[in-house]
């Protein structure tokens, strides 16, 4: 896949970054997101599952919110439950063999007094 980026730095008024984010929530609802600058352009298709990331901070004449959403396109790879629903009585778990015990030697001198 190759890397396309969309970059926009802009002064706009309350109301027309709250429609933005009104289309980017719309958008996010309907899984198919197009960021567009001019010529330039990103199309992504957000997943179920996504990442947020968000900041909000005030210094003495600033104040900032930021919001970063992410997710991945490859489903995280979990393993199965072992889960089971049967009528039926679960088999037994085998049994590993116990290693049968060396038989015990004789001392040297009970053996000599035979």
């Amino acid at each position: 896949m190759s890397h396309k980026k969309v970059e926009s730095k802009t002064q706009l008024k309350r109301d027309q970054v709250a429609s933005y984010l009104e289309e980017l929530a719309k958008s996010l609802r309907a899984g198919k997101l197009l960021i567009q600058c001019d010529e330039d352009y990103v199309y992504l298709a957000p997943t179920d599952v996504l990442d947020l990331e968000l900041e909000a901070s005030q210094k003495k004449n600033r104040e900032k919110v930021s919001l970063e959403l992410s997710w991945s396109l490859e489903p995280a790879v979990k393993p199965e439950p072992a889960l089971q629903i049967s009528s039926k009585e679960p088999k037994p778990a085998p049994v590993e063999a116990k290693p049968k015990a060396a038989p015990e030697a004789k001392p040297a001198a009970a053996a000599a007094h035979k």
